[in-house]
């Protein structure tokens, strides 16, 4: 989910701003090893750090710039009323500290290297394979490139079933404690949400209509190949399904696209192409040779950070695809898979 509340946004860079400059000012213990278990009951290991200040440990990987918040369950109006708030403290002469608390307030901590937050220990490990993967696979350092904090919150909104880049920062819902699991705790989710972030950094896609639709799946498939899994979701609770898109009652070729349609619906088509193009298959009439998940990957991060542009659709992606492909010195035999899979399910 891409959204932008751009009152929110003033908010949060206020924050960023002045916290950051606290942060890289304050004196941290030596980054170490915290541990905690995930909602499933596994064991983490994961970097932390200590806070002087508040002499607790908090959910800050400094190797990877990651800090992970609670959003404590507020929802957006009760964050709009927050902003007002913040509004009227800026003319305090005491604003910084303040505001310096409140954050410090936010950031997940414990008393011990332990932690007891499987939530937050889900959000904090998952970031960083993503981070890692993109990292060690492109070289792309933060969803910027440039090395950004990546600040995450988690306990967003009440039994929420989301998860967003609002342009500074990613908030994960907690899900509805039944069948919806926490968003942050499904590391294709975090993908997903961080592939926004990437995309609003170079191609800066919009998020209506085709254009929209084409969004969506990208992020939707570098999520699926982070995970390695070809679903958004889990066993349980089934989000999107990019091996058989009709599972959820999307569409898996042009000829079933949904004019004005749910962008998170249509996607299913360019889904299925990218399926095709890692795994292979045959799909209307059409046999595809799979490449793999690995270069399948780079030319997805390749078209996106080159070729695509804000108001491209999916048959403009066909083409920065193969061009990507012949980029990086792909065989003839890996392009003709590429056009394959776009054939396969009507985009020309």
């Amino acid at each position: 989910m891409f959204k932008f509340f751009l009152k929110f946004n003033v908010f949060v860079l206020n924050l960023v701003t002045i916290f950051s400059f606290i942060i890289n000012n304050s004196v941290y213990a030596v980054t170490t090893k915290g541990k905690g278990k995930g909602i499933l009951g596994e064991e983490k290991e994961f970097n932390i750090a200590y806070l002087p200040t508040t002499k607790k440990y908090i959910l800050r990987d400094t190797v990877r710039n990651i800090e992970t918040r609670s959003d404590n369950f507020k929802t957006i109006e009760e964050q709009l009323e927050d902003i007002e708030f913040d509004a009227k403290l800026r003319w305090d002469p005491n604003y910084s500290e303040i505001i310096k608390d409140s954050v410090e307030k936010s950031i997940v901590n414990s008393a011990t290297p332990y932690f007891e937050d499987s939530i937050a220990v889900d959000a904090h490990t998952n970031m960083a394979i993503v981070y890692d993967y993109y990292k060690n696979m492109f070289g792309r350092d933060s969803y910027d490139n440039k090395g950004s904090e990546i600040i995450q919150y988690v306990h967003y909104g009440k039994q929420c079933k989301e998860g967003l880049f609002n342009g500074m920062a990613f908030r994960f819902g907690d899900g509805d404690g039944k069948d919806i699991k926490p968003r942050a705790s499904l590391l294709a989710v975090v993908g997903h949400e961080f592939t926004h972030a990437v995309i609003f950094c170079t191609a800066y896609l919009s998020n209506e209509g085709m254009p929209g639709a084409l969004h969506e799946s990208l992020c939707d498939c570098m999520g699926a190949l982070i995970s390695k899994k070809w679903v958004i979701g889990d066993d349980n609770e089934l989000i999107r399904s990019l091996f058989d898109p009709t599972i959820n009652g999307h569409p898996d070729h042009m000829s079933k696209y949904i004019e004005n349609g749910n962008t998170h619906v249509n996607c299913g088509i360019h889904n299925k192409a990218i399926f095709l193009l890692s795994e292979g298959g045959n799909h209307y009439g059409v046999t595809v040779k799979g490449i793999g998940r690995e270069k399948t990957a780079k030319i997805i991060y390749h078209a996106i950070t080159k070729y695509l542009k804000e108001n491209s659709t999916f048959h403009d992606m066909r083409e920065p695809a193969i061009s990507s492909a012949k980029d990086l010195n792909f065989t003839e035999e890996e392009i003709k898979s590429i056009e394959d899979a776009y054939t396969a399910v009507g985009i020309y």
